[in-house]
């Protein structure tokens, strides 16, 4: 039925680039990392989100990137 591993995801958000990273836990309950996605961040500016729409889209592209 479902397959009962257990996934995680990281997300950064800054200024320079957006990066996601996901990983699943294996038998001895580490996390290896499986897929990375990366974005260039143009809705950050200084550590701060100063365009929220620009900041949705680019975490949107760094998602797919790691799809």
């Amino acid at each position: 039925m479902f397959d009962k591993r257990r996934v995680f995801t990281g997300l950064e958000v800054g200024t320079t680039k957006i990066r996601v990273a996901v990983g699943e836990q294996n038998a001895t309950g580490a996390v290896n990392i499986i897929h990375v996605g990366e974005a260039e961040s143009n809705g950050v500016v200084k550590g701060e989100i100063v365009n929220p729409g620009g900041a949705i889209e680019d975490i949107r592209s760094a998602l797919a990137d790691a799809e």
